[in-house]
């Protein structure tokens, strides 16, 4: 939402700028620039001011030190997405720029602020003349060595450039610096304060006549909580009740150990570093059986290492939660970047029939939610429960309104009380589905358990007919949690009558969502349907969507489709609610290039 008005430049002159209520900025640099700090600082102060804020990082693929970038979108309206083009980019040099330029576009009228150090002129910068940018030289080695004696102060200094530049809440800017080293000593905190002041100083004495295009408005509110996907997930898992983290470290889930690390304690909870992902899912098995509940996160690589172990806790009916933060495949495939590439093997990986259950997230408030959901339905189903994330979402800190955490409710595990009058058969058919699980230990409670096909009592067997019995009743927890719960695990936004529908799942619904948003202040009817229960699929609520529009567009990041051919498996999908948008991950979708989608569709 822009228009045009006239406001006065800090210094007094005035000059034609655009108003604007959500701005992106894109910031560049190698190691030691401060790069992401600079980045998580802004979005900090958004949040504190009661602004919508999210921040998309990027590193280059060295383990570390080296290039990175951010791009920070701040709104006075709810940012789904990391927004399309930057209106305002800044490079500390453009050798680094070159590595992610495919990743920061730049919109018309663009900003470009860059450091005089770097020496490139400005005829020769890697930026397109026909976006007619507004390009500013900076001299914050200089600057920052000035005012603070050290040039590693200059991201701070940026910050104080960009607030005062285009009108961004500079108190919040300053109350954020404090936060973030207010347990440093008194010199580095006044330090930091000079780098702060001396940025806002250098605007107001040398780009007063600067003709910036763009001043942000905003006003103060209530301010905002702010979290990572994987800070949500962990805390999730935190509240519903899990007591032991097992893992091994990965690229991009090693934020929800750590987070673990931190917090269980504290609840008289245990974190365990493991050896390598089996061992990582073996003892998170083995501690619920013996009544803990427990989880491990991982990455695509770790996860096919897990597959043995997730058969096991299948066949033995045994509780367990795994958060997949997926990155780019297949192999090691890219760490840093983001691709929602596992699905097929997260619903089919395992000899014989394995039934589990799959959940996803669709933001980042939702990884606290479906963190819960995950350990309630691993506990009343006795089954694994595998919470599919991605380094996007996972990674990405946002701005969220405040949630009651007390408002999920929490469900424990049906318990063994018998008194060992009669003997206790762990796979009683008289049970349903599920049968009482009791602790080892407990009087009463012995019983056999393994991989193997066993009889009611746990005891292995080779019956066929035993077999297919016991297959029955593993999979009948499937259906039955379908049937009970597919509908309100399917989410659905935008036009309540649309004619156009989304279909999509996980992170991608977070620029599907903004897309229908843009269609349909444009005149269109868009809906966007979110499957958060992915295995089994709710086969019914999603049908229903699909019959209410006249056109369906399924859209996945990643190359074969893999969610919707495993959709289509299911549903009747004709010609029209069959259309299908899937491209490699390394960079989530855009609004507008679902917006495109969209449109065609629609012309089709």
């Amino acid at each position: 939402m822009i228009d045009v008005a006239t406001s006065t430049t800090p210094a007094g002159a005035v000059s034609a700028r655009r108003t604007t209520d959500d701005i992106v900025i894109g910031i560049v640099g190698s190691g030691g620039d401060g790069v992401i700090s600079s980045g998580e600082l802004l979005v900090s102060a958004a949040a504190a001011e009661g602004l919508y804020a999210t921040i998309l990082k990027s590193f280059g693929p060295q383990i570390r030190g080296g290039e990175s970038s951010c791009r920070v979108r701040i709104s006075r309206e709810e940012a789904l997405s990391y927004g399309d083009r930057l209106d305002v980019l800044v490079a500390f040099n453009w050798a680094d720029f070159a590595r992610f330029k495919e990743e920061l576009e730049l919109a018309p009228g663009v900003v470009v602020i860059y450091d005089s150090k770097d020496g490139t002129p400005v005829d020769q910068i890697p930026v397109d003349p026909a976006l007619e940018p507004v390009i500013l030289q900076i001299p914050f080695h200089e600057l920052a060595n000035e005012a603070t004696g050290s040039s590693l102060s200059k991201n701070i200094l940026l910050l104080g450039v960009l607030g005062e530049l285009f009108d961004l809440p500079t108190d919040g800017i300053a109350e954020a610096v404090e936060r973030k080293f207010r347990r440093k000593s008194e010199e580095v905190r006044a330090a930091n304060s000079k780098a702060l002041a001396a940025g806002r100083a250098y605007v107001l004495r040398e780009l007063a006549e600067a003709p910036v295009p763009l001043s942000f408005v905003h006003e103060k509110g209530e301010p905002k909580l702010l979290m990572t996907g994987n800070e949500a997930l962990a805390f999730g898992a935190l509240k519903a009740g899990c007591r032991l983290y097992a893992g091994y470290p990965i690229t991009p889930s090693s934020d929800v150990m750590e987070w673990l690390a931190n917090e269980l304690p504290r609840f008289g909870g245990t974190m365990m570093q493991t050896e390598d992902e089996i061992a990582a899912i073996g003892m998170c098995v083995g501690a619920s059986f013996g009544g803990t509940k427990a989880m491990t996160s991982t990455a695509g690589p770790g996860l096919s290492l897990m597959t043995e172990f997730l058969g096991l806790a299948s066949i033995a009916e045994i509780p367990v939660v795994i958060a997949d933060i997926q990155r780019v495949g297949p192999s090691t495939g890219i760490p840093t970047k983001t691709e929602q590439c596992d699905f097929a093997h997260v619903a089919h990986a395992g000899p014989g029939d394995t039934p589990r259950v799959v959940v996803a997230p669709y933001d980042v408030a939702d990884c606290f939610h479906m963190a819960v959901e995950a350990f309630n339905i691993a506990e009343e189903f006795q089954t694994p429960v595998i919470i599919l994330s991605d380094q996007y979402l996972g990674q990405r800190k946002e701005s969220v309104v405040p949630f009651d955490i007390h408002a999920w409710p929490v469900v424990d595990r049906l318990t063994f009380g018998g008194n060992g009058a009669e003997p206790y058969r762990r796979y009683r058919q008289g049970d349903g589905d599920v049968s009482p699980m009791a602790i080892p230990g407990q009087a009463g409670g012995e019983h056999t358990i393994s991989g193997l096909e066993h009889v009611e009592s746990g005891d292995p067997t080779s019956s066929s007919a035993v077999h297919a019995r016991m297959n029955a009743r593993r999979h009948a927890k499937l259906e039955r949690l379908a049937r009970e719960r597919g509908a309100e695990l399917v989410r659905t936004f935008g036009a309540p009558n649309p004619k156009l529908g989304i279909v999509c799942w996980g992170s991608t619904s977070a620029q599907a969502r903004e897309a229908a948003r843009r269609l349909n202040r444009a005149g269109h009817a868009v809906g966007v349907c979110v499957p958060q229960l992915l295995c089994p699929l709710p086969v019914e609520p999603i049908a229903a969507f699909l019959e209410g529009v006249e056109r369906a567009l399924w859209v996945e990041l990643n190359h074969q489709g893999q969610f919707y051919h495993y959709a289509r498996a299911r549903l009747d999908l004709d010609a029209a609610h069959g259309h299908l948008y899937a491209r490699s991950g390394g960079m989530p979708f855009s609004v507008q290039e679902i917006v495109d989608q969209v449109l065609a569709l629609g012309e089709a």
